[in-house]
């Protein structure tokens, strides 16, 4: 998410959207086939602007900074909404301020 197009090659990129592409299926289809799949969004909801906000909390630890992720929490709370609840929050952060591009995400 750090690297910015054109640096990675095409068959890492095309080999990296395929398995988060495989990965998502796997968590939507697991999530649909859930009871109550509905009750969670809300709260999906609510994590993935939390997560998007604390990616832009930088801390300073020399010799560079380290930003707050939120994945292991978000992990642990959503389960099988995580992944793409971040892959929202990493898409609007590449979208709308170019943190990273496209199709390094």
């Amino acid at each position: 998410m750090h690297i910015p197009d054109g640096i990675l090659p095409a068959s890492v990129c095309i080999a990296g959207y395929a398995a988060t592409g495989g990965l998502i299926w796997y968590s939507l289809r697991r999530i649909h086939r859930s009871q109550n799949s509905q009750q969670n969004i809300p709260k999906a909801s609510l994590l993935t602007a939390a997560f998007f906000i604390a990616s832009w909390i930088h801390i300073p630890v020399p010799p560079a900074s380290v930003h707050l992720i939120l994945n292991g929490l978000l992990g642990t709370i959503l389960g099988y909404y995580a992944l793409p609840a971040i892959v929202i929050g990493l898409f609007f952060q590449a979208v709308m301020f170019q943190h990273g591009g496209l199709s390094t995400l």
